[in-house]
């Protein structure tokens, strides 16, 4: 029979019209706002006195506080009470020596803060499971915190069927003791309304503005990436791989981070990739991003041609222990290189001057070298291109006393 909108509750009336009477037949296809509508014994000639487009009422009634439930699911006893492992009778009866018998099991129970737990336990299977006592499987649903639990249809019936996070398709978690699905007439159904897990970028490796090289000469460079999802997102992982080796996790802050800041050695080859789980458990695929290497060039490579009153100086504290220096307006270098990235490694310093940095004729970006704390080896200017060949121009724009250095400039490169 078709009841329209009308929902089916324990408690009330639904108006329908019968669509068709099927006699000692079972297995009926239903359409969407379809019902069937059985009975046995004396009811079941009532039943098949009707014909299709008669007008029929159904009329419910239910325990008080279970009027609006929409869908129920009986069990065969309780066994969690009040957060103890409490087993009750069956139908009224006494408990039974059925309760200490081992079998597959499956129970569903609730924690105090109404959220659902279910478990299964296989059985019938020596050297792999024999199963459980009624009596485990309500410890085992207290140890997960259900507070009240009931143990459902066990045996071959007992099958758990998920579809892990970040998955499309649905797989048997569990061993059936049959070996395969038993056909049942119920079951219980937990979906997610939000399906899909995160959308997350490709990770990009960039120079980090205003960091120092390490002493050693590693290249401080930010990794960034992002990551969105409609329920929100709970957690994000991140992992390195170096010259094609195994991958390893690395640490972030808090879930909500999005970037992190790591070295790279130079001359060794990186890749980063990540993966995020939103609010509801969805576990989205490792998504990665291009590979790196990065190179550092000292001021006196032969790439790097200067003009005007540049001098060399001895410097502990420089990445190649001396640097570049100019005082005089005008005085320019050219470095020429191949990648994706540059910068341009100075200290900042109480006499620190100005310059002009373009990238292959392109509009200038002004320097500022000038500062009372002082800090050696910065990243001072970082510009990130599309890979290929490049030249860089830098064009002091102060003048005496101010002094321009060059240290070093770090060039990050696609892994072959």
């Amino acid at each position: 029979m078709s009841v329209g909108d009308a929902l089916v509750r324990p408690a009330g009336d639904v108006k329908g019209v019968v669509l068709a009477v099927r006699v000692g037949k079972g297995d009926t296809v239903l359409d969407p706002r379809e019902v069937v509508l059985s009975a046995t014994g004396a009811d079941a000639a009532r039943i098949a006195a009707l014909a299709p487009g008669d007008a029929v009422t159904l009329t419910s009634a239910a325990t008080p506080g279970w009027e609006m439930v929409t869908h129920a699911l009986g069990g065969d006893r309780f066994i969690v009470q009040d957060g103890m492992v409490r087993v009750s009778a069956v139908f009224g009866r006494t408990i039974g020596p059925a309760a200490d018998f081992v079998h597959p099991r499956t129970a569903v129970g609730l924690r105090a803060d109404g959220s659902l737990v279910m478990a299964t336990v296989d059985g019938r299977q020596p050297g792999y499971s024999i199963g459980a006592s009624v009596y485990e499987m309500g410890e085992l649903m207290r140890s997960m915190g259900a507070v009240t639990a009931i143990n459902l249809d066990g045996g071959g019936s007992t099958t758990m069927v998920v579809r892990p996070p970040g998955d499309q398709t649905l797989r048997v978690a569990n061993r059936p003791a049959d070996g395969d699905e038993r056909p049942v007439t119920n079951e219980l159904v937990v979906y997610s309304s939000d399906p899909f897990p995160p959308v997350v970028s490709a990770p990009v490796t960039r120079l980090a503005k205003d960091r120092a090289l390490l002493p050693d000469g590693s290249i401080p460079v930010s990794v960034s990436w992002s990551a969105a999802d409609p329920s929100g997102v709970a957690d994000v992982t991140l992992q390195r791989q170096i010259d094609g080796g195994g991958w390893e996790e690395l640490g972030l802050l808090a879930e909500t981070d999005r970037s992190v800041q790591v070295a790279l050695t130079r001359g060794r080859h990186y890749a980063f990739r990540v993966r995020a789980t939103d609010a509801l458990g969805n576990l989205g695929p490792w998504t990665t991003g291009a590979g790196v290497v990065g190179r550092v060039r000292q001021q006196d490579h032969g790439g790097v041609t200067y003009s005007g009153d540049w001098a060399t100086r001895s410097d502990p504290d420089a990445s190649g222990r001396s640097f570049s220096s100019a005082t005089a307006r005008g005085s320019a270098l050219t470095v020429s290189f191949t990648g994706e990235s540059i910068g341009w490694v100075a200290p900042r310093v109480e006499d620190g001057g100005r310059a002009e940095v373009t990238i292959d004729g392109g509009a200038p970006t002004a320097v500022e070298l000038r500062s009372d704390d002082g800090a050696d080896r910065l990243i001072v200017y970082r510009r990130r291109l599309t890979d290929g060949p490049h030249v860089l121009r830098l064009t002091v724009t102060s003048g005496p006393p101010d002094i321009v250095r060059v240290d070093a400039f770090v060039i990050l490169a696609p892994a072959p």
